[in-house]
């Protein structure tokens, strides 16, 4: 008989092979790639925080951050602001600050959708009072895009009712025909002018204006072609508001006003005739009700940015040209 063993198990034959161990070439290889991975890995995040921090936030409103590369951005596809900067209008600096203003304005849009689900992606072209609606593009389309679904919506426009204008043209002609009354009665054009009028323009033409036919808005033009030279006109209804126009002779120091809005200096040959004008204006917007809601949504994200209290870092002075 065989003699098994202790724990009566049968004997296992061992057989032993040689175990192969991996060179040195294999390890360096395999350690290397790790080590390479890590590495990029490091330069991606390092950059990443680098740009993070570099990329200061250059205004600041109530939940809201505006960043120095939205800025920039900003200004380059603004076709305004580039304007202001091309005619010297507006400093590099105050461009920064209208940038990151309007930035701050359309944020309030944003979460404003966002918080009621209002979709501010591209929208089938619509029509809305007389212009287009169509895909989100700038700034100014997103916020026509929710001020368009806001008055669409009378629960989310109760919100903004308390802003409505009221309608201006009753108010601005009351105020024309008591002016007209006042100049009926002998009082001076000049000095009612500088009192009451309401245009821009006063500042640097309070000598009245020199024109062609085609420079200004056909009313005004007309009226002033049926007066005589020191005579007075009624009121005269423009986009603008309401005019009395007094024709004067052109005055020789005045550059002349031409179509499409250039001017020349005097003397100026030309076979048409030379206008000239002062006028009283008294503004007023003539608005369909659908603007006026529009315009109470505007009033209302106004005093939303107003109330958010947007202010300004030191690094809005340093926005790269």
């Amino acid at each position: 008989m065989k003699k098994k063993n202790a724990n009566n198990r049968p004997q296992l034959k061992r057989t032993s092979k040689p175990v192969q161990k991996p060179s040195i070439k294999t390890i360096d290889q395999k350690w290397f790639m790790i080590g390479a991975v890590v590495l990029v890995a490091v330069v991606i995040f390092t950059a990443g925080l680098v740009w993070f921090y570099n990329d200061t936030v250059v205004a600041r409103a109530s939940g809201i951050r505006i960043r120095e590369s939205e800025v920039a951005q900003e200004i380059v596809r603004n076709a305004n602001l580039q304007q202001m900067l091309s005619f010297n209008m507006m400093t590099w600096e105050e461009v920064s600050e209208e940038a990151a203003r309007q930035l701050a304005f359309t944020r309030l849009f944003e979460n404003y959708a966002n918080n009621n689900n209002i979709s501010i992606e591209a929208q089938p072209f619509q029509e809305f009072d007389g212009f287009t609606m169509g895909g989100v593009q700038t700034l100014q389309d997103v916020r026509d895009t929710v001020t368009f679904a806001i008055i669409s919506t009378p629960e989310l426009f109760a919100e903004f009712e308390a802003y409505m204008p009221e309608d201006e043209i009753p108010y601005a002609l009351s105020r024309a025909e008591a002016i007209l009354a006042r100049l009926a009665n002998g009082e001076d054009f000049d000095t009612l002018m500088a009192t009451y009028s309401e245009d821009p323009g006063l500042v640097t033409s309070p000598d009245g204006y020199v024109f062609l036919e085609g420079a200004m808005v056909p009313e005004f033009f007309t009226a002033t072609n049926n007066l005589e030279i020191g005579e007075i006109s009624g009121l005269v209804q423009t986009i603008h508001g309401f005019h009395i126009v007094m024709r004067i002779d052109p005055p020789e120091h005045i550059p002349i006003m031409l179509p499409g809005g250039h001017q020349v200096p005097q003397p100026f040959e030309t076979e048409d005739e030379i206008f000239g004008a002062k006028h009283i204006l008294i503004m007023a917007q003539e608005l369909t009700y659908d603007q006026r809601m529009a315009t109470a949504v505007i009033r209302g994200f106004e005093a939303k940015l107003d109330n958010a209290d947007l202010t300004f870092t030191r690094g809005i002075n340093n926005i790269p040209r």
